[in-house]
């Protein structure tokens, strides 16, 4: 099982930008130990002319005896129609192909919309892209934020041709020994073209790799827009201004969709990532490692520049990114103002855990944190109740911020460490899950955080945690 623990899932006191899952199935659990609630914190993303999404009145296509199962007998279909194509995968293993006509350079969109309330009992779409030679340049299980098992591509046409999408069920996607058919639940597929020019929709203008060729960052109605662009060399970097504005810090989610023939496309990554003050001088938060796909700095209101640069490898044919970002409420801050104040159990913040609104019996607390220096310690209380497990999760490196070797404990009163963990970037955060503190019993206990080291570029000292106590899982 991946362990996620950076913006999607442990982050904001509202909740993840997602439901707590990870992976890819259509039995996709909350992750164990993860802290996130299920209300979405950016919304979507309006990204030009499309379909609305809900279930048309269009002929639904006959499973096995329909004209679209092979890429010879694909339905053609055209973009931004007002009437999306409606399929049913049945029997099992059935798959609808359809094509399209694509020009080079324009940026497009494909999505499903079939199960919308993460049903596990309704049918789990997967999207593939192929060009005109049918090699697959593009996939999708889950889009991303992941909100539930729909589908969705963002990608640039990178030849002017006939293009064709596959359509299947996650089961058969996934080689699972029993196959499932819906012959009851319909899908409706959307294509749609980007509009650059939109009001949520900024794309890189190429006018230069400095902080005054900076493009503004768009935000909807909802605080989430999109940014795309292209690397036009191997040595290209491009720079999108952002506005913060009100009185309080905010968490600035940036999610990369996943490149490559199993993500949307593109041909390059992006790495680095990072964010800087408005004169491009101070390095507020930055990711490294090219398989980093999200960042989430935690800014005070101002005005800030986000870089994106190519990484170090050869150009390729199709070098593009598509990168999703949500400004939400940040995690409630620490009372500590002076580095010394909740170092011990004696002096530990108390956190109140609160009922999550969709499961009761789950209570979560959140807390943004500043480690200041290697000797500061921040220890927080929370009162569990009897037949609970805990689980703690933070992340700080891995969401862009200077802080490195974080480490977590959780403790009992007398200050004995039941469970612990350390931050990597492989893993994506530090986690204790409930799993590893069955009976802990009731009381109170308490969450200890540290760190070894600061990045010596990166100004920023943030820890996001969330505590969460729920019952043991049945048997």
């Amino acid at each position: 099982m991946i362990r996620k623990l950076s913006l999607t899932l442990i982050v904001c006191a509202l909740g993840s930008f997602v439901g707590a899952g990870c992976g890819g199935d259509n039995n996709n659990a909350p992750l164990d130990g993860s802290v996130a609630d299920a209300s979405d914190g950016g919304g979507p993303i309006d990204l030009g002319p499309r379909d609305s999404g809900s279930r048309d009145d269009s002929a639904v296509d006959a499973g096995a005896g329909d004209n679209d199962n092979s890429f010879d007998t694909a339905t053609a279909i055209t973009a931004d129609s007002t009437e999306d194509p409606t399929g049913v995968i049945a029997p099992a293993e059935d798959k609808d192909y359809y094509s399209f006509e694509g020009t080079a350079g324009t940026w497009m969109g494909i999505s499903t919309t079939a199960n919308p309330d993460d049903d596990d009992m309704l049918v789990d779409t997967v999207i593939t892209l192929y060009d005109s030679a049918r090699t697959q340049i593009a996939e999708n299980d889950d889009r991303q934020p992941r909100g539930d098992t729909d589908s969705e591509i963002i990608f640039r046409v990178p030849a002017t041709g006939t293009y064709y999408i596959e359509v299947q069920d996650f089961s058969d996607w996934e080689g699972v020994d029993a196959a499932e058919s819906h012959p009851g639940e319909n899908y409706s597929l959307s294509l749609f073209t980007i509009d650059v020019a939109g009001a949520v929709v900024a794309e890189d203008a190429e006018t230069g790799n400095d902080a005054a060729s900076a493009t503004a960052a768009k935000f909807g109605t909802n605080m989430s827009g999109l940014i795309v662009g292209t690397f036009a060399s191997a040595a290209d970097v491009d720079v999108f201004s952002v506005e913060v504005t009100g009185t309080e810090r905010r968490n600035f989610g940036v999610q990369l969709m996943a490149i490559g023939d199993t993500g949307n496309g593109s041909t390059s990554g992006i790495a680095p990532i990072w964010m800087t003050d408005a004169a491009g001088t101070a390095i507020v938060a930055r990711v490294a490692d090219a398989t980093t796909l999200e960042i989430g700095p935690s800014l005070p209101p101002g005005s800030y520049l986000l870089w994106l640069q190519h990484p170090a490898t050869a150009a390729g044919s199709n070098d593009f990114y598509v990168i999703k970002h949500y400004l939400v409420e940040e995690n409630a801050p620490e009372a500590e103002t002076v580095a010394g104040t909740n170092d011990t159990i004696a002096t530990a913040e108390p956190l109140t855990l609160e009922p999550r609104t969709d499961m009761p019996t789950t209570r979560n607390a959140f807390i943004l944190t500043q480690l200041t220096d290697t000797t500061d310690v921040d220890m927080f209380s929370f009162v569990v109740d009897a037949g609970e497990q805990v689980g703690i999760a933070c992340g700080a490196e891995t969401s862009g911020s200077g802080v490195r070797g974080l480490h977590i404990e959780l403790q009992s009163a007398t200050g004995t460490v039941i469970a612990m963990d350390d931050e990597t970037i492989v893993d994506e955060g530090a986690l204790i899950t409930p799993s590893t503190t069955t009976a802990v019993g009731e009381g109170t206990f308490y969450a200890r955080l540290s760190k070894t080291g600061q990045d010596a570029e990166v100004t920023s000292t943030w820890v996001r945690c969330g505590i969460r106590a729920l019952p043991p899982a049945a048997p």
